[in-house]
């Protein structure tokens, strides 16, 4: 046996397969993107025999799982909490007809959120649907947690969710690797039983009800005894220092903040961790809040524990204001509660004031696309040809960042762009607005959610211009591969490409071009004909695929000569703020714009970007320091 140190992800995909998960499925997205990679790893590292899926969207995924479950193999599907929204569908029936083989969903939640549109908790979600959740505090709790989960759910038949939040996604720690797991081997099949796997309405009341004491028996599982595996397993799940007239109830990665306050500051208190918040283990959390004057409970980031209390009489937490209503609870946050709580003096603080830091100006201004991105090169011609009072929907993913070009008004969900362009065209024709939409979308978001989209939109003859970014890669969440190519999850075999134009084509659009946004000439005539298509023939939808890969996920390039500023340089800011491209910028001290050519890429995108000439291309110059070129060799 060895030890490494593991983020909190890769050892979640170490337990996937130390654990004999048969069946993996994802759709990636922060903060659980890593999870596959580490399943990747270890399946290398065990030799083990397991199905590794990157599927198109979530749905899918819980599904393509849900039927290896079915058939009594062990499975998990991974996704972000949003991704949990799109694989509700699934999420909810399975609860009602139960599984097999073990389903373990892994939900991240993007406390912040940092890189998602909302903040949610899975573990409401779970609680909505019935199904039970672990909620791990470290990476070594998530691993151990893996083989109690699987247990519950073969025993009680029902699908499981273990809930890592960010923090836990992204920590590391020593974690210990054997040399070797026990081959994974099962002789397992699909049986037929349509009154269970087919149940129609009239049986589903019955399977609601078998539902019901599932989560009864589950539940009463989950409470503090000496034979239970659930504690055995997570370690203590209550830890008395002393009594006194205050205690605190917490869960997941939010017990490590109460302990690291607790040991910076010498604080002497009783502490109840649950690694189970749903079902609640009543008899003990009722036996544990009856014992104190006040509780506090500490939870990320909704009341999930809170609102199952059905006396809450002594209990202080997120619903009646003494724990902030979003976001993480960090150290600081938590040192303000306890400040006004009397639990800590004020003065014993290290810092003048206790209030959330301000920003500075730069972390204000927000991410821009990377230097070469050809989605920049798409957005400013957008910007010459349509200007900025066209509408502009645009989805989820790194072209989001078009919004510093100015040719972003809104993101919603994934896909959302080509519904909501459909709706701005409807809403246009009642009030006589005559303004050009023009929608993008990435090419995995495109097969993700945007394919029935399209197809409403050409049913009901909406009219705007598409454009697909098809950079062939999912880049955002890490470079996992899409449908558009051969390369699969686990690189085991060849996949089969699915072609975005025949399926765009079979949507029922009729104009639909593929361009390199690279050649900006040939782009722009591309925009101005799907604008004579749409607009001026009054058509249908017209598609442009804007076709170049991923700068940063090619790195064979072909040098395509440098650029200078020249010295009357008028500091217009056409380059550094129009263009907004990250190695141009204001030298504070010349007054005139700079080169950075530390990050330079040498794309030469950016020539089109000064109007007045002052932006020229230099091929022989050797003073210059040696940058990445980005002109891409097929």
């Amino acid at each position: 046996m060895k030890r490494d140190i593991l983020l909190g992800n890769e050892a979640i995909g170490l337990g996937l397969i130390k654990y004999g998960i048969n069946v993996i499925t994802s759709y990636p997205g922060s903060p659980v993107s890593e999870i596959i990679a580490g399943v990747k790893r270890f399946k290398k590292y065990f030799a083990s025999q397991n199905y590794i899926e990157w599927s198109t969207n979530e749905k899918v995924a819980y599904e393509v799982s849900l039927a290896a479950s079915w058939s009594g193999l062990r499975s998990a599907v991974v996704m972000k909490q949003v991704g949990l929204n799109v694989a509700a569908d699934p999420f909810f029936s399975s609860a009602y007809t139960g599984v097999k083989g073990a389903l373990l969903i892994i939900s991240g939640d993007d406390l912040g959120p940092t890189s998602s549109q909302t903040e949610q908790d899975s573990r409401m979600m779970a609680l909505v649907a019935h199904i039970p959740v672990f909620d791990p505090c470290s990476p070594s709790d998530a691993l151990d947690m893996i083989p109690e989960a699987i247990e519950v759910s073969e025993k009680y038949q029902t699908p499981v969710l273990i809930r890592p939040t960010l923090r836990l996604c992204h920590s590391i720690q020593d974690i210990a690797i054997p040399d070797n797991i026990d081959a994974i081997s099962s002789t397992t099949q699909f049986i037929k039983k349509p009154s269970h796997w087919a149940a129609t309405p009239q049986l589903r009341y019955q399977l609601r009800k078998e539902l019901n004491k599932k989560i009864n028996d589950i539940a009463d599982r989950f409470e503090f005894k000496d034979d239970s595996q659930i504690n055995k397993a997570t370690g203590p799940n209550i830890i008395v220092n002393s009594m006194s007239d205050f205690g605190v109830l917490t869960s997941g990665s939010t017990y490590n903040v109460v302990k690291q306050v607790m040991d910076e500051f010498s604080l002497n208190f009783s502490v109840l961790r649950l690694a189970t918040p749903y079902p609640l283990p009543a008899k003990s959390v009722r036996h544990f809040v009856e014992s104190f004057k006040k509780v506090l409970v500490l939870e990320e980031p909704g009341p999930c524990i809170e609102t199952q209390l059905v006396d809450r009489t002594t209990v202080l937490g997120r619903l009646n204001g003494y724990v902030p209503n979003a976001g993480e609870i960090t150290p600081d946050i938590l040192l303000q509660i306890f400040v006004q709580l009397d639990i800590i003096e004020h003065d014993k603080i290290n810092q003048p004031q206790l209030h959330e830091p301000a920003l500075p100006s730069e972390a204000l201004k927000g991410p821009s696309l990377c230097p070469g991105c050809s989605h920049r090169s798409v957005f400013y011609s957008l910007k010459k040809t349509f200007g900025e009072n066209a509408i502009y929907p645009s989805d989820f993913g790194c072209y989001t960042l078009g919004k510093n070009i100015g040719t972003v008004d809104t993101f919603l969900d994934m896909g959302a762009s080509i519904s909501m362009a459909a709706g701005f065209f409807h809403s246009c024709r009642i009030n006589n607005d005559n303004r050009p939409i023009i929608a993008t979308i990435g090419d995995s978001t495109f097969v993700h959610a945007g394919i029935p989209a399209l197809i409403n939109a050409v049913h009901t003859n909406a009219r705007f211009i598409l454009l697909i970014l098809d950079n062939r890669v999912t880049a955002m969440t890490g470079f996992q591969p899409t449908a558009a190519v051969t390369e699969l999850a686990d690189e085991s075999e060849k996949g089969t490409i699915v072609n975005i134009d025949a399926l765009v084509t079979a949507c029922g659009i009729q104009h639909i071009e593929r361009v390199d946004p690279y050649y900006q000439k040939e782009f722009d005539e591309a925009l101005s004909r799907a604008y004579e298509h749409t607009y001026i023939s009054d058509t249908n939808v017209s598609v442009i695929i804007a076709d170049h890969p991923c700068t940063l996920k090619k790195p064979k390039v072909e040098k395509n000569g440098r650029i200078e500023i020249a010295p009357d340089c008028d500091a217009c800011g056409s380059c550094y703020k129009g263009f907004e491209c990250p190695s141009l910028s204001l030298n504070l001290k010349t007054g005139k714009a700079q080169v950075n050519y530390e990050t330079y890429v040498e794309c030469g995108q950016c020539l089109i970007a000064c109007e007045r000439g002052y932006i020229s291309q230099i091929t022989n110059d050797n003073n210059r320091p040696e940058v990445r070129a980005i002109k891409l060799i097929e």
